[in-house]
């Protein structure tokens, strides 16, 4: 019994003590259910919130199409300076190095691809939430799509340096970034083509893109999105119509560089069975101040051979002078930044001219016939006519260059045609520059009728200077026949007209000049016995016969226009309406 009583107050303390503690743990365990129920409360209002969240912002913002249209409506780059900073090679493929400094901007309330809604939403995310992007570049691969299956690469770009944009609205960051480029030239180069022609249907292209978006957070960058392989079609960005653009610009820029070539000058020397023909082109140059930036001892372009396709009697057909082969020396860095390029280009003829250039005849009239030679020659002498051919380049030289612009030069041969209309004019009242006479008689005769005749008899000479021909004693270039219309002048007043319609045998003599040999010139004269003079002023040729009876002579004046035939080695030539005039003294 002892022991059950002393073991009776322990038993009961424990049991008060158990029955002491149940309202703490009620307690403890009532707060952890609170808890655990704010808990789920908060998880369940959260993701309620972010699940309506995000279908309200599913439900405003665009489609994936009109998204890719504003995002490229948005964009703004304005390139302020590129730089070519030499090459590097990645995998043994040779990347150009260019040094693009450039300055973006985002207008949030530019374009109509989404609505205004929609516009302050992304504005909101970008200029309150993300305030600034950076992005790694780690590739661009271009393609063009040829069909369901096949493409062809145009071009990789990397960018290697991590780059940071401000996003917000209208907020400018200026770019200063190493760019690097690996074309493929061979396969752009058609691609540019097609678009400068204009020719866009079936040309799809493409991007592959491998990028990395971040975002910086105090020193740490967090990598919010990457993307490996995305594709992005062009059409969908607006890329297109700013490459469509730019080409436009740069399209009218070459084309009116094109019509501002300037011929200076041109020599012609003779050869065994041909000519040596060089000519001095001036060229505009717009990209001048980027080429100063292309480093010193760079080759732009080799020495290249082109072939020229003159109009025939019709423009559209053109006639190949397959033995004129023209030759354009090599261009560097350094001979390419200046405002003005000068190119002298060297070319040889040798033999005759093609028969459909040198005698096709085109139209004829009772005096004259129309060859695509004559055609040419009259646009060389009136300065309203253009001259229009078109070269096409045949070959590059092939000697080994150390820097040179392009690793492959010969890939661009099938590309590197162009019509041309250049305005070079010989200064024509140069040519024949003295008209005078030997012996001139002017005698009245009567015909078989009875009538009286005015009769010239003489010989009338011609000095005659082809301005860039270098003439030497045994030339091959010789003056064969002359034709034309001469009309004599006494104290100023136009008195007679002698009319030669026909082609007379002239001789021609080489006069060479030893001091200063482009002063040479040819001695033309030609036996003139004319019945059929035109009376223009009765009383002045009175005044002239008068003088010559009383006085003994009278001085007149010559003012005429020519056709001269020329003997050449490569085919007979016409030089049509050349003016001439000189003075000279009549004798009884």
């Amino acid at each position: 019994m002892s022991e059950d009583a002393e073991r009776q107050p322990l038993l009961r303390d424990v049991n008060q003590g158990l029955r002491s503690s149940e309202p703490s743990n009620r307690f403890h365990k009532s707060s952890r259910n609170r808890v655990t129920a704010g808990i789920i409360a908060f998880i369940v209002l959260l993701t309620t919130t972010i699940f309506l969240g995000l279908i309200y912002v599913k439900s405003v913002l665009p489609d994936d199409v009109s998204f890719k249209e504003h995002i490229g409506d948005i964009t703004n780059v304005e390139i302020n300076d590129i730089s070519f900073n030499g090459w590097t090679y990645i995998d043994e493929k040779r990347y150009y190095k260019l040094g693009v400094k450039s300055s973006v901007w985002l207008d949030y309330e530019a374009g109509s691809a989404v609505s205004e809604r929609q516009k302050k939403l992304i504005s909101f995310a970008g200029t309150r939430i993300m305030k600034e992007l950076c992005f790694d570049l780690n590739s661009l691969d271009t393609f063009k799509q040829e069909n369901d299956t096949d493409v062809v690469s145009l071009g990789k770009i990397i960018i290697p340096n991590t780059t940071c944009i401000n996003i917000q609205q209208n907020s400018t960051t200026d770019l200063d970034l190493l760019v690097l480029v690996k074309p493929n030239t061979e396969q752009l180069i058609p691609i540019l083509k097609q678009i400068w022609e204009k020719k866009y249907d079936g040309l799809n292209l493409w991007s592959s893109m491998d990028l990395k978006l971040k975002k910086r957070v105090f020193s740490h960058e967090i990598v919010l999105l990457s993307i490996n392989k995305a594709k992005l079609y062009w059409r969908d960005f607006g890329l297109w119509k700013s490459v469509i653009d730019t080409l436009r610009h740069l399209s009218a820029e070459i084309y009116d560089t094109i019509e501002r070539i300037e011929i200076n000058n041109i020599n012609l020397k003779e050869i065994e069975d041909g000519y040596d023909i060089s000519c001095s082109i001036g060229v505009p140059n717009p990209l001048s101040s980027t080429c100063n930036k292309l480093g010193p001892g760079l080759l732009i372009s080799p020495g290249m051979q082109w072939q020229t396709t003159f109009p025939g009697c019709r423009n559209e057909n053109g006639i190949k002078l397959d033995n004129v082969v023209v030759h354009s020396p090599e261009l560097t860095s350094e001979s390419v930044s200046k405002p003005f390029i000068n190119i002298t280009l060297d070319s040889t003829l040798i033999g005759e001219l093609p028969n459909e250039f040198l005698n096709h005849v085109c139209a004829s009239d009772d005096s004259n016939v129309i060859t695509p030679l004559s055609k040419l020659i009259k646009q060389l002498l009136d300065p309203k006519y253009l001259i229009n051919l078109e070269v096409t380049c045949t070959a590059v030289d092939s000697k080994n260059y150390p820097n040179t612009l392009l690793e492959d030069y010969t890939a661009l041969l099938p590309y590197l045609f162009t019509p041309l209309s250049v305005n070079y004019t010989v200064d024509v009242n140069n040519i024949v520059q003295e008209v005078g006479t030997r012996g001139i008689k002017l005698q009245w005769s009567t015909d078989l009728l009875g009538r009286k005749r005015l009769n010239v008899k003489g010989k009338i000479v011609a000095k005659v200077q082809i301005p860039f021909y270098q003439l030497k004693q045994d030339t091959t270039f010789s003056m064969q026949r002359i034709k034309g219309r001469t009309k004599l002048y006494h104290n100023d007043v136009h008195m007679l007209t002698v009319p030669l319609d026909s082609w007379t045998k002239c001789i021609s003599n080489v006069v060479i000049d030893e001091d200063k040999p482009e002063k040479s010139y040819f001695d033309v004269s030609f036996d003139i016995d004319n019945d059929q003079v035109i009376i223009a002023d009765t009383l002045a040729l009175t005044h002239c016969i008068n003088e010559v009876v009383f006085k003994g002579e009278s001085t007149i004046f010559l003012k005429g226009k020519l056709d001269l035939m020329v003997a050449t080695s490569i085919g007979d030539i016409v030089l049509l309406a050349l003016p001439g005039e000189g003075s000279a003294v009549v004798r009884p």
